[in-house]
Parts: structure tokens; sequence; C-alpha cells
């Protein structure tokens, strides 16, 4: 969702969260994967150029 250009809250309505969990879920990510910003996801997960 979030390559997709979701925002936080479209993802919290689509899954049917807050938006405070899908930013917890988002922060965690970006610890494990070492990166600090939406434009590096896709290269941190398919080694696609960022954005």
């Amino acid at each position: 969702m979030m390559l997709d250009g979701m925002t936080n809250r479209e993802m919290a309505a689509a899954l049917g969260v807050s938006a405070r969990a899908v930013e917890q879920h988002i922060t965690r990510i970006y610890r494990k994967l070492a990166i600090a910003r939406r434009a590096q996801l896709a290269v941190a997960l398919h080694g696609l150029p960022a954005a």
C-alpha cells in the first residue's frame, strides 16, 4: 500500500485499524530495513530506484 502511494490514513481505513497503528508498524518496518523515508522503501524491498 505504501508503494502504491497511499497515506497512513488511507491504509488505516482500508485495513480497519487506527492511523496510529499504521504509523507504529511503519516505524518498525523502517527500523528493520534501516531506512528513514518512504522514498527509500522501494529500493530496500525491490532494489528499485528511489522516487
